[in-house]
């Protein structure tokens, strides 16, 4: 029998993804791995139980083509798109797939040497008002200061003709 604190193996053994370090400087936070433990089911639980445990947020998952919230979760962890900021020291992990936010909601573990995913869930696309670091895309760019500092173009009047 597994206890709540034990980690569900992923394809990766214990680590489903990461928090490295230049992420963590970046939004001051601990680095390290990111593990599921079984956890507690119920709607106040947390972990793999908590999430499979809730037949309409696993039908949900399901539909996305994941059998099991740890498929899921290591999609997300694996490659998450952006950091927000969560309620109670929390972290949002998001990864977008077809016009959703795959979430999943992380905190320290006790021990602060990595994070454990407390909830997870599809979400059509959330405010960002949150978010304290993305992920650059390819082929994606920042304008460039020349373009930044341009002064504005003043707005043209045009005037009517009149009739001679």
């Amino acid at each position: 029998m597994n206890k709540p604190e034990d980690l569900v193996k992923g394809a990766d053994g214990e680590r489903f993804g990461a928090i490295p370090e230049d992420v963590a400087a970046a939004i001051n936070c601990i680095c390290g791995p990111i593990c599921l433990p079984y956890g507690v089911p119920g709607p106040r639980g947390f972990g793999e139980l908590h999430v499979e445990s809730n037949p309409s947020r696993m039908h949900l998952i399901q539909s996305f083509g994941f059998k099991r919230f740890a498929g899921f979760a290591h999609f997300i962890a694996s490659g998450y798109d952006w950091v927000g900021e969560g309620d109670r020291g929390c972290l949002m992990l998001v990864r977008q797939k077809d016009a959703y936010d795959m979430t999943l909601i992380i905190r320290p573990a006790p021990d602060l040497v990595r994070w454990n995913i407390t909830t997870g869930y599809p979400k059509r696309v959330q405010d960002r008002k949150k978010l304290l670091w993305e992920r650059l895309q390819e082929g994606r760019s920042e304008p460039s200061p020349d373009v930044v500092n341009r002064p504005r173009l003043e707005t043209l009047t045009l005037h009517k003709k009149t009739k001679s």
